[in-house]
Parts: C-alpha cells; sequence; structure tokens
C-alpha cells in the first residue's frame, strides 16, 4: 500500500503555512531595514537601536529552531508541521529553509545582542516607552 498519498499536503494548507513563514521573513527583514536607518540617523538611539537589534535576532533564531532545528514548532501558527516542514512530502519548504539559514547567519553575524536598560519590555512596549519619553522631553523645550 503507497503511504504517500496519506501524508499529501493540500496546497491550501501548503501556501496558508507559507504565508506564515512569508510575515514573519517580512516582518524581521522590515525591522533590520528600520535598525539600519537608525544607525546612520544623525542622533542614533543607541538603547532603541540595541532593542530593535535584540528583537530582529529573537525572530530569526526562533525561525531557525522552528524550521531547520525542528524545536519550537509550537511557536508559530504551522499546521499539519511534520509534514510541512519535511523536504521529501513538501518540497517547497526546502527554498524557505534556505532562505532562512541565510538571513539567519546574516544577522547573527552583523547583529550582536546587547543589553539593554529596559530588560524585560518588548518591542512594543519599548516603542511606546521611548515615545512617551521623547514626548517628555520635546515638551520641555
Amino acid at each position: 500500500m503507497d503511504t504517500s498519498n496519506r501524508s499529501q499536503l493540500s496546497k491550501a494548507l501548503v501556501d496558508k503555512n507559507n504565508c506564515v513563514l512569508v510575515n514573519e521573513i517580512n516582518s524581521f527583514r522590515l525591522l533590520y531595514k528600520i535598525n539600519e536607518k537608525l544607525k546612520k540617523s544623525a542622533n542614533p538611539e543607541t538603547e532603541l537601536i540595541s532593542h530593535l537589534s535584540n528583537d530582529i535576532l529573537q525572530r530569526v533564531t526562533n525561525l531557525k529552531r522552528c524550521c531547520i532545528d525542528l524545536t519550537n514548532v509550537g511557536k508559530y501558527d504551522l499546521k499539519d508541521v511534520d509534514n510541512y516542514l519535511s523536504e521529501q512530502r513538501n518540497p517547497t519548504i526546502k527554498k524557505y529553509k534556505a532562505v532562512i539559514s541565510e538571513y539567519y547567519k546574516k544577522y547573527t553575524n552583523e547583529l550582536s545582542p546587547k543589553s539593554s536598560r529596559i530588560k524585560s519590555a518588548s518591542l512594543s512596549e519599548y516603542f511606546t516607552i521611548y515615545m512617551k519619553k521623547n514626548k517628555t522631553s520635546e515638551d520641555k523645550n
């Protein structure tokens, strides 16, 4: 009996899972571009850059752990993960794994984890704190 048909992935499932990966990849690519622009600004805000760098590294590491190391797979809303991440059952995953691997190498080489004075804040929480801090300093001027 041929079991390959039983584990065949539907196009809809592959497309949905691919969208999850593409969205995550695009998220850390966008954050990286913002980070680079901030570094080149006249008065780079080192605390913000540090927090952003840490978030980018965490995102790319989590995605690598999920798709390549096959750990941390529950972090993303992927369906039928074992079959989806299998290159034999889903040949299209190979290109996503290659892209993730390249971004992981690039970002871990270019961005170094930095300590932040605000340890527990998520990126969105940090932006809120940052904006309030800047508004307060603008109000004083």
